[in-house]
């Protein structure tokens, strides 16, 4: 038999430690946003500081490493341990929405970049 997650939110009153689901406005999306786009990058950069890469492939790395896989697994982790019905479908609309985010900025931003870094290599 499998553990039922149990999410504190509406159906679950009062005591600490109760949450509320997840906002899924443009304020929040923002808030979310922010540290995925920046805090990861830092964070593969400070993984790659031994390797014998450029500043300019370390920011590549950091900026197109793998992302958004892990989202996506908790998300298919909270509905295969029961989480309510409300709060799975705010919680799904957060998850996809912030996805959708990440892979419009790197379809976006992929051309220039790695434009910028050929140029940067033949000189």
């Amino acid at each position: 038999m499998g553990t039922r997650l149990r999410v504190p939110g509406p159906q679950h009153k009062g005591g600490r430690g109760a949450a509320e689901p997840p906002r899924t406005g443009r304020r929040a999306v923002v808030r979310r946003a922010v540290p995925g786009l920046s805090l990861r990058p830092l964070a593969a950069w400070s993984c790659l500081a031994g390797a014998k890469a450029s500043c300019g492939e370390k920011a590549l790395v950091g900026w197109f490493g793998i992302r958004d896989v892990g989202s996506v697994y908790y998300l298919a982790y909270a509905f295969g341990y029961g989480a309510p019905g409300e709060f799975a479908q705010r919680l799904a609309a957060l998850v996809l929405s912030l996805v959708a985010v990440s892979i419009v900025a790197h379809g976006i931003s992929i051309t220039p970049l790695m434009k910028r870094y050929e140029g940067s290599r033949d000189a």
